[in-house]
């Protein structure tokens, strides 16, 4: 048997919410832009928020920067392992979280959120870091992490997130 679950493997895979094409996940200065450390983007960067109105994003008290769906990716997310923990048997305490681009900025909030870290094992970000002044660590200790960036990559490039 080749199949995952026959090897102890559960997988699921979760789309954000957003208008099609723009699906994606809210994390800390994705939608609430400027933050500690002032705006998360340039000001020449596009503004994507009018894409979001029809997913919790009030646009008009929005900087450039905003560009994610601004309803609570965090309470997604629970709702979905909830469901898995009662309807299959899971190794609670072998659950990961892995994400790419803004998949993997949001697994930084996974375990930064006081709601979802405790029921983490890790995460896998994959080329996603927090946006600037957003890099807050692990809200408990413990939580391993395994990522992986490019190192010529400029839009978002390793260590982005502390200078």
């Amino acid at each position: 048997d080749y199949l995952a679950a026959g090897h102890g493997f559960v997988s699921v895979a979760l789309t954000g919410y957003g208008p099609n094409n723009y699906a994606s996940w809210k994390h800390g200065g994705s939608s609430s832009s400027p933050g500690p450390e002032g705006a998360t983007c340039t000001s020449t960067a596009t503004n994507y928020c009018n894409k979001y109105s029809s997913s919790g994003c009030d646009c008009e008290t929005a900087d450039n920067c905003w560009w994610t769906t601004c309803f609570d990716s965090v309470s997604q997310t629970l709702a979905i392992l909830d469901e898995v923990e009662q309807n299959l048997c899971v190794d609670l305490d072998q659950i990961w979280a892995a994400g790419c681009s803004n998949g993997g900025m949001f697994t930084f909030e996974l375990a930064a959120d006081e709601r979802s870290a405790f029921r983490l094992a890790g995460i896998i970000p994959i080329v996603g870091l927090p946006h600037y002044g957003f890099s807050t660590g692990p809200m408990v200790e413990g939580i391993r992490m395994m990522g992986m960036w490019g190192r010529e990559d400029t839009t978002v490039p390793p260590i982005s997130n502390t200078d």
